[in-house]
């Protein structure tokens, strides 16, 4: 294999184990990269942080959703998809009733920006 290097006999001992000196062993022996590098702890109380926010972010875009009521559960991937139908929908509804965005308002079709003057 391509990057593997051989084991080689740890003659310091006398079973004649085996010593594998790769990159990756050497890391999984001193428990990390060298010493450097955050603590596990550490790593891991900022990754229970990271999913708890986005536990909550996907909580809070969940109750905004009007057709879904407050004790549903849902993957995540059910609520980004309610969540598009719904903006979708919305988008729809405001282009039926004439709205146009304020800064593409001010923008030709063909994507030329139009000086306004005061009239």
């Amino acid at each position: 294999m391509v990057g593997r290097q051989p084991l080689r006999m740890d003659s310091s001992s006398c079973s004649g184990a085996a010593v594998d000196d790769s990159p990756r062993a050497r890391v999984l022996q001193t428990g990390g990269l060298g010493g450097r590098g955050r603590p596990a702890a550490a790593n891991a109380a900022r990754e229970r942080s990271r999913v708890q926010t986005l536990r909550n972010a996907f909580l809070e875009l969940q109750r905004t959703l009007p057709s879904v009521p407050p004790d549903t559960k849902l993957s995540k991937l059910d609520v980004l998809i309610l969540a598009t139908t719904y903006i979708a929908h919305l988008t729809r509804t405001l282009q039926e009733e004439g709205y146009l965005h304020p800064v593409k308002r001010h923008f030709e079709p063909s994507g030329r920006f139009i000086f306004l003057t005061n009239q």
